[in-house]
């Protein structure tokens, strides 16, 4: 993906400089900020925002503008921090929110195949919408699971009439889009393209094993929505109306969960209904293989070994015409074998016929079916089961937040690296935040302060930081203290600007020197004083006067030590020894005398 690095990306946009412009902030992904289940509820959010920031009176450039910073994605995601159920929510279910159905108006839905054909002729209905009613509107679309809305905003220039944003809670590490983003494209096609390329499919899926889940994630759902005329869009308390929409989406949750397993319960109820019938037949067809066979064995010892026993066909043909069979069989056979109203062997309650009954009808066998269908079943059960390991295997293992209780999935774990102990992303950043507005730094492991037996404990990291959806005032904050355990400010007092500089070449350093460019000022470090380059320094002076004196050619009084100029004086100005103490006139002329006697005044 190509971004523009200019100051105003949207003209160069505008004017075909630019093929697209994508503004992404890392730290603004929805599994930064809450559930893993939260695109819905950003995605729509998203319509809520933007063409309620249209209605206030923002349009075209200045909308665009507006939308691809940092504020308005950090608005916008807020929502999913509210939402920590991992159920994945439909986009009617979120549109029937108070907060979304006061807003916005649905115009159109559909659901088709993904395919690039059906893409362009969504965002076709959204630009023909948009157009119709000479505003702004918004498609979000569902791939399940993902949801995001592409945008068609009005521009108001000659060069190009209209732009396509599409808004994405997703990272898309592959298109270095590590947040939450704004993707704007200029043209139909390229955002059509861009969505294609976004919901791609393997189509060797479509012919596999997998083919209904494969088929699942062909199709997606477009619902275009319009901003309602009939709603206000400034909210006092966008937190407060947060809370409570996220209250009634719960308790919408909770039934449709309760009623989605009374659902369950009443289907496996009918199924072990269904199970106690099947057990009940198999006992009767027992009972009537039992049966037949006791006949076999009372008929064979009543003719003899040489006399041919009497088929259960002639038997029960016999038995429904009300006569004997050509064979005289005993009374107590006929008793012990009775036919009920049906001509069925048993007592009344036999369903299947016997086995050597089918077998002298020439029928197929019930052991012979039911065999062929345990076959059958045993193949469906082994694809089934091996389709529910292999699902099981990509199921996220839960996790239980040890401070706050609460189950997650590993996605919503946010782990310290140096001690590998795990948190919830909510947990890790409530107690980050904490310690950041205390100004604590480095921040310790939670777990490992508790534990008395850690000789090292962990510590949060930068790479852990970026992951938890930091403001931009705490990461600001964050990383002053990083910084400070390496470096230090330093303030110039001329340029009145500061910097990090190297804290280990700060302490080195007695003369300090800005280093920002046109500035280049020296001072001390102790007594923050200007120092000329090129010149010794001492706080007290010392060495500037000695300079000084050297330069006016000044010497101090033996006596007093005094800096003195030489005009009238009593000590020498090349050894600097004092020469005479007396005023008097008569003292002096002699003592110089004997002075420069041992004292060279000039040099050969």
């Amino acid at each position: 993906m190509g971004s523009s690095t200019s100051d105003n990306p949207i003209l160069e946009l505008i004017e075909g400089q630019i093929p697209e412009h994508v503004s992404s902030f890392e730290g603004t992904g929805q599994y930064a900020q809450g559930g893993a289940s939260t695109c819905g509820l950003a995605a729509l959010n998203a319509v809520r925002v933007v063409l309620g920031r249209e209605k206030s009176g923002v349009e075209g450039v200045n909308l665009l503008e507006r939308i691809i910073t940092r504020e308005a994605v950090d608005e916008i995601v807020a929502i999913c921090a509210r939402w920590a159920s991992q159920l994945h929510l439909e986009v009617d279910d979120i549109a029937a929110l108070p907060i979304f159905k006061n807003t916005l108006v649905l115009q159109f839905s559909e659901y088709q195949t993904a395919e690039s054909s059906n893409f362009t002729a969504l965002l076709r209905r959204l630009e023909k919408t948009s157009r119709e009613k000479a505003r702004s509107a918004a498609v979000v679309i569902t791939r399940p699971p993902e949801i995001f809305t592409v945008f068609h905003v009005h521009t108001h220039t000659r060069r190009r009439s209209s732009i396509f944003a599409i808004f994405d809670s997703h990272p898309r590490p592959s298109k270095g889009i590590n947040g939450a983003s704004f993707c704007l494209f200029p043209t139909l096609a390229a955002a059509s393209d861009y969505i294609t390329g976004l919901l791609q499919i393997d189509p060797s899926l479509l012919s596999g094993g997998l083919q209904w889940e494969a088929q699942l994630l062909n199709h997606y759902s477009g619902h275009i929505f319009l901003a309602s005329n009939s709603y206000n869009f400034d909210v006092d308390d966008v937190r407060s109306m947060y809370d409570a929409n996220m209250d009634i989406l719960e308790l919408k949750s909770r039934l449709s969960d309760l009623e989605g397993r009374n659902k369950g319960l009443t289907s496996e109820n009918s199924a072990l209904l269904e199970r106690v019938a099947q057990l009940e037949d198999a006992s009767v067809v027992r009972q009537s293989h039992a049966e037949s066979s006791l006949w076999e064995k009372e008929i064979g010892g009543s003719r003899g070994s040489s006399s041919p026993v009497p088929g259960p066909s002639n038997h029960r043909q016999a038995l429904k015409l009300g006569t004997s069979s050509s064979n005289d069989v005993p009374n107590n056979i006929y008793r012990q074998i009775s036919s009920d109203s049906k001509g069925h062997l048993g007592h009344g309650k036999a369903k299947s016929k016997s086995p050597l009954y089918y077998k002298e009808c020439g029928e197929e066998a019930d052991w012979e079916v039911a065999w062929r269908a345990q076959e059958e079943f045993d193949r469906e059960h082994n694809a089934l089961s091996s389709e529910m390991a292999r699902l099981r295997d990509k199921v996220q293992v839960l996790f239980k937040c040890p401070v706050c209780f609460e189950t997650y999935p590993e996605d919503f774990v946010a782990q310290i690296d140096s001690c590998r102990h795990k948190l919830c992303r909510r947990c890790m950043k409530e107690f980050t935040t904490s310690k950041l507005e205390e100004h604590r730094y480095p921040i310790i492991c939670p777990i490992c302060q508790t534990a008395q037996s850690v000789k090292e404990p962990g510590v949060i990291t930068r790479g852990l930081v970026d992951q938890l959806g930091l403001t931009e005032a705490q990461y600001s904050t964050w990383t002053e203290l990083e910084l400070s355990q390496f470096s230090i400010i330093l303030d110039c007092p001329k340029c009145r600007c500061s910097t990090f500089v190297d804290i280990n070449d700060h302490k080195d350093m007695k003369l300090l020197m800005c280093p920002l460019r046109g500035c280049n000022h020296v001072w001390c470090k102790d007594c923050q004083r200007h120092v000329e380059p090129g010149t010794q320094h001492s706080c007290d002076g010392s060495l500037e006067l000695d300079d000084l004196m050297k330069s006016r050619g000044w010497r101090y009084c033996p006596g007093c030590k005094t800096p003195t100029e030489k005009r009238d004086g009593h000590f020498c100005y090349v050894c600097g020894e004092s020469i005479v103490r007396s005023a008097h006139q008569g003292d002096v002329g002699p003592a110089i005398s004997r002075h420069y006697r041992r004292c060279n005044l000039f040099q050969y």
